[in-house]
């Protein structure tokens, strides 16, 4: 009956270590599970996190290319202002030329004329 005793301790404490194996199994299996989880939830978040980064980014561009755009309308329109005005200038200095011929001309009349008058003046 001893050995029968001995063999039914030994069997309990093979049953013992089993059912503490089976814990032990099932406490790493939901572990690794609740791991699991925790790193897909990370991975979403990470996900979530560079979704929202690129659209920034591509909105922060977005402002940019349209500031560059407005940038580049502005400087047509200065270009074409410049262009105006250099014509506009160009136009005054002609006539500022025209002014200072009909000017040396004109002095040169009088010149003339106060010659002839002299002149005249000599004779009479």
């Amino acid at each position: 009956m001893d050995a029968a005793r001995l063999a039914e301790e030994r069997a309990q404490a093979a049953m013992d270590e089993l059912n503490a194996a089976v814990r032990k199994a099932a406490e790493d299996a939901d572990d690794e599970r609740r791991l699991a989880e925790t790193a897909a939830f990370e991975k979403a978040e990470a996900e979530r996190i560079a979704e929202r980064e690129e659209l920034r980014r591509l909105h922060v561009m977005t402002q940019a290319a349209e500031r560059l755009r407005e940038l580049e309308s502005r400087a047509a329109e200065a270009d074409a202002a410049a262009e105006e005005e250099a014509g506009r200038l160009a136009a005054a200095e002609a006539r500022a030329e025209r002014a200072e011929e009909a000017l040396r001309v004109a002095n040169e009349k009088v010149e003339e004329a106060a010659r002839a008058a002299a002149n005249g003046a000599i004779v009479a």
